[in-house]
């Protein structure tokens, strides 16, 4: 039985070192592969061209659709902002082209007097202070 036993000590010990001699080697062929592709790998650079082209053409897509002016919650404030400006202009047009400015002309004297009655009365209450 000891000789059995023996011998089986003596088959898992080779076939370790035959696994380990095995392993040694696979690492070995993959490191010389990584050496080999890093050695060949600049020699032609345009070999994969197409498959950049498609990467790059995909990737603009989706720049694409990511822009500004398609996103519709960026573009309401746009949309807010350009309406005020029309609306400033087109105000500015109706007070200083039309017969309608006589009428701000009319409030802002109005204004004025206003203030000036505001003025007197405060150098009546403060004096030289006011």
């Amino acid at each position: 039985m000891k000789m059995t036993m023996g011998s089986t000590w003596k088959a898992k010990i080779s076939r370790r070192a035959a696994l380990h001699a095995q392993r040694s080697e696979q690492k070995a062929a993959a490191l010389l592969g990584i050496f080999e592709h890093r050695v060949d790998a600049p020699a032609d650079p345009l070999e994969h061209l197409a498959e950049i082209c498609l990467e790059h053409q995909q990737r603009e897509r989706d720049c694409s659709h990511r822009s500004l002016p398609t996103n519709p919650r960026l573009d309401q404030p746009r949309r807010f902002v350009g309406a005020l400006e029309m609306t400033q202009v087109a105000f500015a047009l109706l007070v200083l082209k039309t017969d309608f400015g006589k009428v701000f002309q009319w409030i802002g004297r109005g204004v004025n007097a206003m203030l000036e009655y505001a003025e007197q009365g405060s150098g009546f209450l403060f004096g030289p202070l006011g």
